[in-house]
């Protein structure tokens, strides 16, 4: 479903559709990984305003650009459930840092993944982008959910 590559060379996807606290923040954080990976800053928008802090914004992005910038990031910076989601999934290098509501499913998502160590606050000293995910233990939790939910449907519905 995904479009074709939007992007031809190497980017960390900025993906912040909700309200946050300082957006430089973020952005101070895109720009220190970006330039220890040699990545471009690229983010999206349903408005015809690029965002002056990013390298490039596609503007009135579809569902499958959508699907295609998550896939083809090398890094992926986002404050949404679904940017969280969609990382894991994906086995993508991530941080998610809290949105100003609506937090608790990114919570239980990265605490289920066991990867409770990419959720920052905006107050970090460090930040681990240089400590890659091992996604091995994480794919292996999924696997066992997406089973658990399989045999449930199974059973509800024989």
């Amino acid at each position: 479903y995904a479009s074709n590559s939007i992007i031809k060379e190497p980017y960390l996807l900025m993906y912040t559709p909700y309200n946050i606290v300082d957006i430089n923040k973020l952005y101070e954080t895109a720009r220190r990984i970006a330039k220890a990976k040699n990545l471009k800053v690229v983010t999206f928008s349903w408005n015809t305003k690029n965002e002056p802090l990013a390298d490039q914004t596609i503007r009135w992005a579809t569902p499958g650009d959508f699907l295609s910038l998550m896939y083809n990031a090398d890094f992926v910076i986002t404050n949404s459930f679904h940017g969280t989601a969609f990382s894991v999934n994906l086995n993508k290098q991530f941080l998610v840092y809290m949105p100003s509501g609506f937090g608790t499913r990114i919570k239980s998502i990265l605490s289920l993944a066991g990867l409770e160590c990419r959720l920052m606050t905006g107050e970090e000293s460090e930040i681990p982008y240089e400590e890659l995910i091992d996604f091995s233990k994480t794919n292996e939790i999924l696997d066992a959910e997406r089973k658990k939910a399989m045999d449930f449907l199974n059973k509800a519905f024989q």
